[in-house]
C-alpha cells in the first residue's frame, strides 16, 4: 500500500483490520467535480479486492467527504473467484438466479453461458449496467454466449 492511500484510509477512519485487503493497492488519481458534487478515486491494484472491502471503502469515503464517491480499481491480476461476488452484488439475486455458475473465463475475457435466446434477452436488458459496474472494480465486460 502506498503512503498516499494509507494517509487517506487513516483520515477517513477506515478499519485497520481491512488494510490487508488493500495491501497491493496504490492511490492513482483523485478527481473532484464541484459542479456535480462527486469525487472519483482511482486505485491501482495487483489483485481484486473483496466486495465487502470495496463497499466499506466507498461507504467510508461517502461519509467522510459527504459527497458521492466513485471508486474505480485497475487490477493487474483479476480473480475469477471474486467475479461472482461482485456480480451477485450488482444484480438482483432472484432475477439472475439462472446465471449462477455460468460465468466463465477465457484468457481474462469473461462471459456468461445461457441456455437459450429467452435467457439471453432477459440478461441483455441489464448487461450494460452490470458491465459498467464490473469495469469499475477491474473486470472486463461480460459477453453472452448461448450454450
Amino acid at each position: 500500500m502506498d503512503q498516499k492511500l494509507q494517509e487517506l484510509l487513516a483520515n477517513i477512519s477506515f478499519p485497520e483490520e481491512l488494510y490487508d485487503d488493500l495491501i497491493s493497492c496504490s492511490l492513482s488519481k483523485v478527481k473532484i467535480s464541484q459542479k456535480e458534487k462527486n469525487m472519483k478515486i482511482i486505485l491501482d491494484s495487483e489483485n481484486t479486492i473483496p466486495v465487502n472491502t470495496y463497499l466499506k471503502l466507498v461507504s467510508y469515503l461517502n461519509d467522510f467527504f459527504n459527497i458521492s464517491c466513485n471508486v474505480e480499481i485497475k487490477v493487474k491480476k483479476k480473480s475469477f473467484d471474486r467475479i461472482m461476488e461482485y456480480f451477485n452484488y450488482f444484480t438482483e439475486e432472484d432475477k439472475y438466479r439462472f446465471v449462477r455458475g455460468k460465468i466463465k473465463c477465457n484468457f481474462n475475457n469473461y462471459y456468461i453461458e445461457v441456455n437459450n435466446e429467452s435467457e439471453k434477452r432477459d440478461l441483455e436488458e441489464s448487461l450494460n449496467d452490470i458491465n459498467e459496474n464490473l469495469e469499475k472494480v477491474g473486470f472486463s465486460k461480460l459477453d453472452i454466449i448461448i450454450n
